[in-house]
């Protein structure tokens, strides 16, 4: 019986839904007759593309004939500040075949692949247009600023084996966001250090909550996650070390992002999804999943210190969108891990972040840190740590 009053129920709500329907349309009729028009039933792509919120996303976002003049092409995937190229188109969309488009976009619903491929490419463009004026502001700022970086650099003598003690120490005690960015992923020695700052951190914060938030694991994830990719191997001693000082670890990077990232992680010689995703609009949808992770565990942590680990394109005060920019005050510090030697391959990784590229390497010194805090901002980070070059380094990603 009671099946049977649901059932009616449903079936008068759905009369009533198609009577309304039905009278509004000859509600619609009767205007345009009135005003001596006539009255065209909309097709159904029609009524998709008029409610659509990104209808017109091609003339919004694709860039002008004068932009196209200064250089930048539809499809230009070289902002200022960025270190990688881009190969074939097909190479570098490949990870969005197999996604909604309201992964990256809450409030699209884009029928196609080819037209989030379109869509993405075209945001990221427009925030090429966006922020060449301020990265190309920020490296005049430097070059200008070079002998104030000097007189403003600070001495640090103290034993290297200190580094990650006298860093601990270094914290404001209102600290609240710690932000650790590694110029190079994958290196042994960085992984060292921050697993011995983990330690250190917990010896001065004995009875405050603390959190490693990190780009290396999915949201949702344990820490043994890592285990299942050779990518990832190289964090799971500090994972572990976190652990066992009752540090929990909680992961940043969205499940999208890791899940078109998943043949690059097991087999670097085919990446699918790692271009895409370091590109300005890339790093942006990034960024603001982070972000707003860590804005909900603040809710809920409202004294803990927040330890975020991830490469320092993330944290550098200067990079577009990124955590050091949104968080940067009085309770946020940016420390970057710089590795100043020679990998395994040859390369010498030195000059990956704007202060680099400037500088040239001249602040050659284990610890920079500036006397004021102007100069740190101008710089991208409040203190730089070059890996000493007697830690071992182990590359997991071969």
């Amino acid at each position: 019986m009671k099946k049977i009053v649901v059932l009616l129920l449903a079936v008068s709500c759905l009369l009533g839904v198609c009577a309304g329907d039905m009278y509004a349309q000859k509600g619609r009729i009767h205007r345009y007759r009135a005003q001596g028009k006539k009255y065209k039933k909309p097709s159904r792509p029609e009524k998709r593309a008029k409610s659509h919120p990104l209808t017109n996303f091609r003339q919004a976002s694709t860039i002008t004939a004068q932009e196209t003049e200064a250089g930048l092409q539809l499809g230009d995937f070289v902002p200022p500040a960025s270190q990688f190229t881009i190969g074939k188109r097909k190479s570098v969309y490949e990870p969005l075949a197999g996604l909604r488009s309201h992964a990256l976009y809450p409030q699209s619903n884009l029928p196609s692949t080819q037209e989030l491929e379109e869509y993405f490419l075209n945001q990221h463009n427009s925030e090429i247009v966006k922020w060449m004026p301020i990265l190309q502001a920020h490296q005049k700022a430097l070059e200008e600023n070079l002998p104030q970086l000097r007189e403003a650099q600070q001495i640090i003598d103290h034993p290297a084996r200190l580094d990650m003690k006298w860093l601990a120490g270094q914290l404001p005690d209102e600290a609240r966001y710690l932000l650790l960015g590694e110029k190079d992923h994958g290196v042994y020695a960085v992984h060292q250090q921050v697993k011995y700052l983990l330690g250190e951190l917990h010896r001065r914060y004995p009875h405050r909550k603390i959190i490693l938030f990190t780009e290396f694991l999915p949201q949702g994830r344990s820490w043994i996650y890592a285990a299942r990719y050779p990518g990832l191997w190289g964090y799971l001693p500090l994972f572990l070390a976190g652990q066992k000082v009752r540090i929990p670890v909680v992961g940043l990077e969205p499940k999208f992002v890791c899940e078109t990232q998943r043949t690059m992680v097991e087999d670097p010689e085919q990446q699918t999804g790692g271009l895409m995703w370091a590109s300005i609009e890339g790093v942006r949808i990034r960024n603001e999943r982070w972000l707003a992770r860590l804005e909900a565990a603040r809710r809920q942590y409202p004294d803990a210190l927040f330890v975020v680990y991830t490469g320092a394109g993330h944290v550098d005060y200067n990079e577009p969108y990124s955590l050091g920019r949104s968080l940067q005050g009085p309770q946020t510090q940016v420390v970057l891990f710089h590795p100043r030697y020679r990998v395994e391959n040859g390369r010498l990784k030195d000059l990956i972040t704007p202060f680099d590229m400037v500088t040239q390497g001249e602040f050659s010194d284990r610890i920079v840190r500036f006397s004021s805090d102007e100069m740190a901002k101008l710089a991208g980070f409040d203190i730089q740590i070059g890996v000493p070059e007697l830690l071992e380094t182990m590359f997991f990603d071969e």
